[in-house]
């Protein structure tokens, strides 16, 4: 039988609200990860007016999932998170060798591994970064990475991986990556990782003025290693 593999996004309230927790004083992000035998019968509930800026009393997934009650029989369960650490616009991909990908954009450092509890002495590269994590089917860690520079946000809306096992990972920069001139207010970037995890090379693109915004949403991959995301823009896309 075919299995199925998907992604329950689960918010736990940590401050300004009766269950958050006053020791932190602050939010965390928890990611459940689960393999089931049966059809999932999912839909995607969507939040369009998503603030990370303000000091709201919870925060709703752009792409948290709900599931009706006669789910099928569970195989594993893996937690994915830390505490005090609003992680969000996770994303979910699966290459052909059932390996599967998962990424977000993140405030802080990985600092502990999640199935192992042991330091990673990651630290938090620019205002958000991006991190994208392997593992296999049986849910064990094979790497965990995270992308950023100094000043720079990076909020991630898409994910991809191709037939080498290669990943994709697209979204919208505020800043600048490396040495690429700011294009608009807010830029389009897109992130190669090779099979082993290490960073092939990282793009960044954006009209010209910078008063303009570019928002992509999706990112598919063809069988050669190309790349096509759509979104939306307010100005003209340099090429």
């Amino acid at each position: 039988m075919i299995r199925f593999l998907i992604l329950l996004f689960i918010l736990f309230l940590q401050a300004c609200s009766p269950t958050s927790d006053t020791k932190t004083n602050n939010y965390s992000w928890t990611f459940l990860l689960f393999q089931e035998n049966g059809d999932p019968g999912f839909r995607e509930n969507k939040n369009e007016n998503e603030n990370e800026n303000e000091n709201l009393d919870f925060f709703v997934s752009q792409n948290s999932i709900l599931f009706r009650e006669n789910l099928g029989n569970l195989d594993w369960t893996l937690m994915i998170g830390s505490p005090s650490v609003l992680t969000m616009r996770p994303k979910l991909a699966i290459d052909g060798g059932g390996s599967i990908y998962i990424a977000a954009d993140i405030d802080a450092g990985i600092d502990r591994d999640p199935l192992q509890d042991e330091p990673q002495n990651n630290s938090i590269k620019g205002i958000r970064d991006l991190v994208l994590g392997k593992y296999d089917s049986q849910k064990k860690t094979i790497w965990a990475k995270q992308v950023g520079a100094p000043g720079t946000t990076l909020n991630v809306s898409g994910l991809a991986v191709d037939r080498n096992g290669n990943a994709y990972v697209t979204g919208s920069i505020v800043g600048v990556f490396e040495d690429v001139p700011v294009g608009g207010k807010k830029d389009l970037f897109l992130v190669k990782f090779a099979p082993d995890g290490s960073l092939v090379w990282k793009k960044q693109t954006g009209p010209s003025g910078r008063n303009y915004d570019v928002s992509p949403e999706k990112i598919a991959v063809d069988t050669f290693g190309n790349s096509y995301i759509v979104g939306t823009s307010d100005g003209a896309v340099r090429r």
